[in-house]
């Protein structure tokens, strides 16, 4: 792997369904100061007032202009859920114009060439269901309809945008990939998960006792594995 300059890496880091900037908070912590975090809230997000993007295709396009000056230094990918599907495709684009990242960094989200199961129009109370299986929300925030309200139309989006993507663009990555898994997760399963080794040349794995969402739960060893992968030194404990 190539050497890293003397400035800080930046890891650019892309929200899961419904996330913002936040998501990254707890990560943000555990790597501490060798890395500068890179992250935003999504369009329609948080802060971000600008309209809902519900196209995968155009949200790679807005993230691939938004941090096109940190393509010219050493940075890495990070993408949880949704955002591994857009951090694998600004990738791909990326190594078409050979730029190349330290690596590309994807959690809890199935391998491109599996069909995902329609959810984002499901009637409102079995999609918020789904969510909480996920754990994706809180259920004591499903008692506030103001906030279900504001709430609903962002996820649907981010849902749409994932389960309408059409994978056009076969290109196998050369940048190392590594690839956290929970084991109970029901969305993107472990097998269905395991496919990615059909897009990458370079690829490992990382599997936790957990569900879905572990970013928060497991920071400490994600961290750990974001600097082992590109061989940055880290004092945290290792992943078994």
């Amino acid at each position: 792997m190539r050497e890293l300059i003397n400035n800080k890496p930046k890891l650019i880091c892309i929200p899961y369904a419904g996330g913002t900037a936040t998501s990254y908070q707890q990560l943000s912590t555990c790597l501490g100061e060798q890395w500068e975090i890179v992250v935003t809230d999504p369009p329609g997000h948080g802060s971000n007032t600008m309209p809902l993007i519900d196209n995968l295709e155009s949200l790679v396009s807005y993230y691939l202009e938004l941090y096109q000056e940190h393509f010219t230094s050493s940075f890495a990918l990070f993408g949880y859920s949704m955002g591994g599907k857009i951090v694998h495709r600004m990738a791909q684009e990326l190594e078409e114009r050979d730029v190349h990242p330290l690596a590309v960094f994807i959690s809890s989200m199935y391998s491109p060439n599996i069909v995902p199961q329609r959810l984002a129009h499901l009637e409102k109370n079995l999609f918020l269901k789904h969510l909480l299986s996920l754990g994706g929300i809180q259920k004591e925030l499903l008692e506030h309809e103001e906030f279900v309200n504001y709430f609903l139309p962002i996820i649907r989006a981010d849902f749409k945008a994932v389960e309408e993507h059409l994978y056009e663009n076969k290109h196998i990555l050369n940048t190392p990939m590594h690839v956290f898994v929970g084991l109970q997760d029901e969305r993107a399963t472990p097998d269905s998960v395991h496919d990615w080794t059909k897009w990458a040349h370079q690829i490992s794995f990382s599997y936790f006792d957990a569900g879905h969402m572990f970013l928060s739960e497991y920071a400490d060893l994600i961290a750990k594995k974001v600097n082992d992968v590109c061989a940055l030194k880290s004092d945290k404990v290792a992943i078994n």
